[in-house]
């Protein structure tokens, strides 16, 4: 009786440990599952931001106008997923897409929020992507928050600009992430750990873990997720049922009875096991066909951004080469107008110079004849004459010589690109002075306000992409080409360091589809009447880029109106490298 018994110990350790295999196939068959899952439904959105993050190295901007088309192009925003990106400068959120329903989170410093300061400022110093959550949002709701730092330099934390931030709705991913079935079958823990292995959050847990039957590790985009697994209802009581039904064997009826039970149960068991054994291999060859078609996506998204880059650089080039014709032409259209300008005071000291040559030549000719003797009220008049032509010789000369100093300044400052010490009163008045050839009811049409005290330490070249810009815009857009408007420019100190400009014009004005799009390099509404486009992009570029100011565009009840701020002295780190 006694071997009996040992017979059924042993068959029943062998089962326990057969099923324990069995149990260990099907977990780790469902934690490649959930594996792939996490691939498809998680790194392949986050990805997407490689694109995005090489794009703003280029631009180093947060408008809204300039990020807009990219990311609409590039983000499928539709995917729920994807609750919203941010672009972060420094540490604060300076723009969002969509924009609608995250409005809160414009401008917040993300140092001061206690659940994410700590992924902000250790992606400040590693420069390495960070998951981080779920955290309650500054716009509401709950979320993982993927950080992309963006440094200018590869690998130097002091070279750091900013940051992408990826969004994505926590319920929303968890829905599509974990299976029911899996929820259903196991116990769930999901944790950010680092590459020590050590758990630094918490992302995702069922009820709670105590004996995790199988853990593995999953790569999330420089991150690891680490997933653990405890069966929901394991089978714990398999040892106690099997030596209970050894110690029934003391019977020898029921002996046989198990025997041809457990011998049936066995050839079911070897049954199932090799359907499983044929499902896993055949989940095997989907996941590796999954693999092989991420490659080629991979490999096609590497082609794609090789191709953006190039465009990008072919971009750069061309965009370059005609801001660089626009200034040309400008500069064309300038030389023209003073050529004519100039022509009519020099065509009146030639006619002059022939009068002075006759009244000489008269003189010569009474002064030899010995018959004539001249009178003192001849020669008063001889001298009187004389004397007025000379001085209307002085007024024209001058006036030319005055067109041409101006022209000289202006021209010299907007294309030799050099910083020097002005007076903005006085070299605005120099910028009127070169264009008034162009513009000759410029007196009549311009107001001119400007603090005489105003010195800059700057480059007077943008300046003056900056004044004629606004000028040549209101004449061409806001007038139609007619010079009968009123515009005013009014420059004033914000404090010490700032000067604040205001431009406004009388004309028709834009509307809110021009105003999203005025800076956007080529857009016109004059392309048939020979408008490039470029015209306030130029302006942006001088104001933003040149003298690392700010533009505002300003609704006004008429007209056109326009606000610029502009530093007193440029940045000493960029004059440095000059």
């Amino acid at each position: 009786m006694l071997v009996i018994m040992g017979m059924f110990g042993t068959a029943a350790f062998f089962e326990l440990r057969r099923s324990e295999s069995s149990n260990s196939e099907l977990i780790t068959n469902d934690l490649v599952t959930l594996q792939s899952y996490i691939d498809n439904t998680v790194v392949q959105r986050i990805r997407q931001m490689d694109g995005l993050s090489a794009y703003l190295k280029f631009v180093r901007s947060t408008e809204r106008e300039i990020l807009d088309p990219f990311v609409g192009q590039l983000i499928m925003i539709d995917d729920p997923i994807i609750k919203n990106i941010a672009v972060i400068e420094g540490s604060t959120i300076r723009y969002q897409y969509p924009l609608n329903g995250n409005e809160a989170s414009i401008g917040v410093d993300l140092t001061e929020v206690d659940a994410q300061r700590g992924s902000i400022l250790k992606a400040m110093e590693t420069l390495a992507p960070t998951i981080n959550g779920p955290i309650n949002l500054v716009q509401g709701g709950r979320g993982l928050v993927v950080r992309v730092p963006i440094a200018l330099e590869e690998g130097n934390p002091d070279s750091f600009w900013g940051m992408i931030s990826l969004v994505i709705d926590y319920e929303e991913l968890i829905d599509q992430l974990i299976p029911i079935e899996l929820l259903e079958r196991y116990k769930l823990k999901i944790e950010l750990i680092d590459r020590a292995g050590v758990v630094e959050e918490l992302v995702f847990s069922t009820d709670e873990v105590v004996n995790a039957e199988m853990t593995r590790d999953v790569p999330v985009y420089g991150n690891f997720w680490r997933i653990s697994a405890e069966r929901d209802d394991p089978n714990k009581f398999s040892v106690a049922i099997y030596w209970l039904i050894s110690l029934g064997a003391l019977m020898v009826f029921v002996v046989t009875w198990l025997i041809n039970k457990w011998m049936t149960y066995d050839h079911i068991l070897n049954v199932e096991v090799a359907e499983r054994t044929n499902e896993l291999k055949e989940t095997n060859e989907i996941l590796e066909q999954y693999v092989a078609e991420f490659e080629e996506k991979q490999a096609e998204l590497t082609i794609v951004n090789q191709q953006l880059e190039d465009s990008i650089e072919e971009l750069e080039a061309t965009q370059e080469q005609l801001v660089l014709t626009e200034k040309l032409a400008a500069l064309g259209d300038l030389v023209a107008s003073l050529a004519h300008e100039i022509n009519t005071p020099l065509g009146v000291c030639v006619t002059l110079y022939s009068f002075i040559e006759d009244n000489i030549n008269k003189l010569s000719k009474n002064l030899s004849s010995k018959k004539h003797e001249l009178l003192i009220e001849e020669v008063k008049g001889f001298v009187e004459e004389n004397n007025e032509a000379l001085h209307l010789m002085g007024v024209n000369l001058k006036r030319s010589s005055e067109l041409v100093s101006s022209f000289k300044m202006v021209a010299m400052d907007q294309y030799l690109d050099e910083y020097r010490i002005i007076n903005l009163s006085e070299y605005v008045e120099e910028i009127i002075n070169s264009i008034r050839p162009k513009y000759k009811k410029i007196d009549t049409m311009l107001t001119l306000d400007i603090d005489p005290a105003i010195r800059l330490y700057t480059y007077p070249g943008a300046i003056s992409q900056i004044v004629t810009n606004l000028i040549t815009n209101s004449v061409i857009h806001g007038f139609d080409g007619n010079q009968d408007g009123e515009m005013s420019f009014t420059a004033t100190y914000v404090d010490e360091r700032h000067v604040r400009i205001d431009y406004q014009d009388n004309g028709k004005g834009i509307d809110d589809e021009v105003r999203e799009k005025i800076f956007t390099p080529f857009f016109t509404t004059k392309k048939n009447k020979g408008s490039t486009g470029l015209g306030m992009h130029i302006l942006y570029n001088a104001a933003v880029q040149t003298l690392e100011g700010k533009v505002n565009l300003l609704r006004s009840s008429e007209g056109f109106r326009i606000q610029i701020v502009i530093p007193t002295t440029i940045n000493d780190s960029k004059n440095a490298s000059l």
